[in-house]
């Protein structure tokens, strides 16, 4: 089972990290939403958050992306995002 990785804002939401798969997720309403990364020695690459369409709307992709780049500030990754939208997270939140 992951392992809860909650900060900041990310405390509302329940986002736990699957550190093997390099995946944070979130369960809700029996939906989940994740954002998958890769890491490439030091950098850690926010490639893809994806929400299912009935749980849109409530902070779960800023809360997966904060969590995410929490994680990286601990690790003392680079953080940088493929992703669009982690992209755009990164560069008005940090």
């Amino acid at each position: 089972m992951g392992t809860p990785f909650v900060k900041g804002s990310a405390m509302k939401t329940r986002v736990r990290h699957y550190e093997d798969q390099r995946r944070f997720e979130v369960q809700s309403e029996g939906y989940t939403a994740y954002l998958t990364y890769i890491l490439r020695g030091r950098i850690m690459d926010i490639v893809h958050t994806y929400v299912p369409r009935p749980i849109r709307d409530r902070g779960i992709a800023a809360a997966l992306v904060e969590a995410a780049y929490n994680y990286a500030l601990e690790e003392k990754y680079t953080c940088q995002a493929t992703c669009p939208y982690a992209r755009t997270w990164l560069n008005e939140n940090r």
